[in-house]
């Protein structure tokens, strides 16, 4: 869904980079808004904080049986102005360079589809520790080749100098 990546160059241009979409099953936010598909919407927040929603607008207004009168999937995104702009405000903490090169991975993981990836997410920070500098969720899909009932959650995991300061020290008998 591109209307993702507009999102994100919109929230990078505000500062904001520690934003995720919440798409753990029926998001509640779009149920309140009849506007959206009640499972191809997700929730953006950064922290517990829900910042807007976006995804496909409901088949019931697009429908042109139902007189809307649109035949392709249309999507939308409602947002929390006041909320952005007060966390594009705050003050921000940089982080040097590193000296040393990051480990990007790529995985994907096969989850039952009432599963939040509040949760997932969760679990891999707990289980890298110290050497997983950064997750971020890019792909989430339910389609033909997934079993009903789950989802595949794609994550990028990125292991950064925590881990090669470490294996330094080894090296230098430390």
């Amino acid at each position: 869904m591109e209307i993702k990546g507009l999102a994100s160059a919109f929230f990078e241009s505000l500062g904001l980079t520690d934003f995720w979409l919440d798409t753990g099953g029926r998001s509640e936010v779009a149920m309140l808004k009849k506007i959206f598909h009640p499972f191809r919407a997700a929730e953006i927040k950064i922290g517990d904080k829900t910042l807007g929603v976006l995804g496909e607008v409901s088949s019931e207004i697009t429908n042109p049986s139902a007189g809307g009168g649109i035949k392709t999937a249309l999507v939308a995104a409602e947002l929390d102005f006041k909320n952005l702009f007060d966390l594009s405000k705050q003050e921000r903490e940089f982080k040097s360079i590193s000296r040393y090169p990051a480990v990007i991975r790529d995985i994907a993981v096969l989850v039952p589809s009432e599963v939040r990836i509040s949760q997932v997410l969760d679990l891999m920070e707990a289980a890298g520790g110290d050497f997983l500098e950064d997750v971020d969720l890019f792909d989430v899909y339910e389609g033909r080749e997934i079993p009903e009932g789950k989802k595949n959650l794609a994550f990028r995991l990125v292991f950064q100098k925590k881990l090669l300061e470490k294996l330094r020290k080894i090296r230098n008998g430390k």
